[in-house]
């Protein structure tokens, strides 16, 4: 939304302002060439069974793909509702996904020095208090923008950091079973998103936007929390 409103919506620019961000987002993988390992061996298992095998993982894929999806889909809407104006709106995606992009390396970073399930239960948590925040600050718009640029990179990591535990788990073909099972769970929540929280925001309006996003958040964050606990428990 931020491009459209600076380049404009007719002719040529739109699309090369598109097509300049892709370029620019191929420059990281074109200097990581060489470095991708080749998997070896088959995989051991099906691709459903790593839910069971490693829950933490795959299932952020799944809430953040319902997170991202919902969250942009009806996102504008929300900010409608709470009687922005359409192009204010517009921009509030702006401000998710700039803080999606800010915060990745920072918290991938963090997430090479800690246990991986400690950053996907603060992501979790981090979700489900930047969802609750957003009907609190409805009415001051600074405060709202700033609150979906630090919830959208928070909320981010549990893709990246979920992938990145998957990594440190497996290896070979497994690795590749497990993504697999990864994007699956991705785009599962890619199709449960948009009408949950669209459901959420006809129950609840205005804010069933905000306590939908907070849900899943908050379902994630059990099953983690029970995971860690699980582990901390002494072994007979």
């Amino acid at each position: 939304p931020a491009v459209l409103a600076v380049v404009g919506t007719s002719g040529w620019p739109p699309y090369l302002a598109g097509a300049a961000l892709f370029a620019l987002a191929s420059l990281p993988l074109a200097l990581a060439q060489g470095l991708t390992p080749e998997p070896r061996g088959g995989a051991k298992r099906g691709v459903l069974s790593f839910l069971l095998a490693a829950p933490t993982a795959t299932l952020a894929a799944l809430v953040f793909g319902a997170v991202e999806t919902g969250g942009f889909a009806l996102l504008a809407l929300y900010g409608l509702r709470l009687g922005f104006e359409p192009e204010t709106a517009a921009y509030l995606l702006t401000a998710v996904a700039l803080g999606n992009v800010a915060l990745q390396i920072p918290i991938g970073l963090l997430s090479d020095r800690i246990d991986r399930r400690l950053v996907l239960l603060a992501s979790g948590l981090s979700g489900l208090a930047g969802a609750a925040l957003l009907p609190v600050v409805a009415a001051n718009g600074a405060a709202f923008f700033a609150v979906l640029f630090v919830w959208g990179g928070l909320i981010g990591a549990l893709y990246t950091v979920g992938l990145a535990h998957l990594g440190a788990r497996f290896s070979g073909g497994d690795l590749v079973s497990a993504n697999a099972a990864f994007v699956i769970l991705y785009n599962v929540g890619l199709v449960l998103g948009p009408p949950l929280v669209g459901a959420g925001m006809d129950a609840a309006p205005p804010h069933g936007f905000a306590w939908t996003l907070a849900a899943f958040c908050a379902l994630y964050v059990a099953v983690v929390a029970g995971r860690l606990a699980a582990a901390a428990r002494p072994r007979p």
